[in-house]
C-alpha cells in the first residue's frame, strides 16, 4: 500500500506514527502491523469460538427460519420460538409433503403461497427452486449443527415443527426423486389422468384432445408405449367415465366405517378452527401493535421540527 501511495506522489501521514524509510521508522510500523494483524486474527478467532458455542449448546445462531422467531431470553441469548401465526402453517405443509398428501415441491410451493398468512399482494413469497431450502432445514425437525464447524447434529432447546421421522421421510422422498405416481396436471377435461393404468404395459394411460377432418374434437386416453403389448390404443374418455361411474356406484362403506370418518373429519374441522382462532387472535394482537407504533410516529412527527427527521 506505501509502495502504490508513493508511486503517484502521495504522502502517508498519521498523527501518533511518524511514517519513514529509515530503518527505525520501519521496525516501528513492521512491529504495529504485527501486533494490529494478531490483534485482527485474535478478534476473529474469538467471535468465530463464540458462535460456535451456540450450536455446542444446542442453539441456533444464524437467521430464524420461517415459521420461527429468534426471540432475546435473558441468560440465553435469542432463543427460537416457534410463530404462532406461519409455524403451524409451515408445520402442515411439512407433515402434508413428509405423508404424501402433498405430492411434489411444486404442491407444496401452491400450498404455501395460497395460504392467507403468506399472501402477498407484491409477487409469490415461494418460489418451487428455493423451496427445498425449508425442505433440508433439520432446524424444523429440532435439530441444529454446523458440519463445516465440526458440530455434528443434536437436540437444539427449541420446539419442533416436526418429528425426526418426519424430517427423515422428507429427505428420502426429496433424494429419490419422485414424488408420486398421480400426475398433477390433471384438468377437468381427463379427470382420471394419472388414476387409469394400461391393460398392456400397466403404465398410466395419458389424454389429449384429437381433431378429426371434419374439425371436431374428440378426447381420448391413449398409451404408444412401444413396449406395451397393445400400442397405439386409444380409449375415448366417455367410455373410461362411464365405466368409472358404474364402479364407483358398486363401491357402499359400511356403517361402522362412515362412523369413523366422520368422527375423524369432524376432528380435523375442529383443529382446523382451533388453528384459524390461534391465528386470527395474533395477527389482532400484531394490528394493535402496529396501531400503537403508528401513533407513536406521528407524535414524533408533529413535534419535530428537523426537515431530514419529518422525511424519514
Amino acid at each position: 500500500m506505501r509502495a502504490g501511495l508513493q508511486a503517484v506522489g502521495a504522502l502517508l501521514e498519521n498523527p501518533s506514527v511518524n511514517f519513514g524509510d529509515d530503518s527505525d521508522a520501519v521496525l516501528v510500523e513492521n512491529m504495529l502491523t504485527s501486533v494490529a494483524q494478531h490483534h485482527r486474527q485474535k478478534n476473529s478467532e474469538q467471535t468465530h469460538d463464540r458462535i460456535r458455542g451456540r450450536p455446542l449448546n444446542g442453539y441456533w445462531p444464524f437467521r430464524a427460519p420461517t415459521g420461527y422467531n429468534a426471540v432475546l431470553q435473558r441468560g440465553f441469548g435469542k432463543v427460537l420460538v416457534v410463530d404462532p401465526v406461519e409455524g403451524p402453517v409451515i408445520k402442515e405443509a411439512l407433515e402434508g409433503f413428509a405423508r404424501g398428501r402433498l405430492k411434489s415441491q411444486a404442491e407444496v410451493t401452491r400450498f404455501l403461497n395460497a395460504h392467507p398468512v403468506f399472501e402477498r399482494e407484491k409477487g409469490v413469497r415461494f418460489k418451487q427452486h428455493n423451496l427445498k431450502a425449508i425442505l433440508t432445514n433439520f432446524v424444523y425437525a429440532g435439530l441444529v449443527g454446523r458440519e463445516e464447524w465440526d458440530v455434528s447434529l443434536r437436540k437444539g432447546n427449541h420446539e419442533a415443527l416436526i418429528s425426526v421421522d418426519d424430517f427423515e421421510t422428507i429427505q428420502d422422498r426429496l433424494s429419490a426423486g419422485s414424488y408420486g405416481a398421480v400426475r398433477r396436471d390433471a384438468s377437468e377435461d381427463f379427470p382420471m389422468r394419472g388414476f387409469v393404468a394400461c391393460g398392456g404395459c400397466g403404465k398410466l394411460l395419458t389424454s389429449c384432445w384429437a381433431t378429426s377432418h371434419t374439425c371436431r374434437k374428440y378426447a381420448y386416453y391413449y398409451c404408444h408405449r412401444r413396449a406395451c403389448r397393445f400400442p397405439h390404443k386409444n380409449v375415448r374418455k366417455e367410455r373410461i367415465d362411464a365405466e368409472f361411474g358404474e364402479l364407483l356406484g358398486t363401491m357402499v362403506p359400511k356403517a361402522d366405517v362412515m362412523v369413523v370418518a366422520e368422527q375423524m373429519f369432524k376432528d380435523l374441522w375442529n383443529d382446523r378452527q382451533r388453528r384459524a382462532s390461534a391465528v386470527q387472535g395474533e395477527m389482532k394482537r400484531r394490528v394493535g401493535v402496529l396501531e400503537q407504533n403508528i401513533e407513536r410516529y406521528l407524535d414524533q412527527l408533529v413535534e419535530s421540527e428537523n426537515k431530514s427527521v419529518i422525511a424519514a
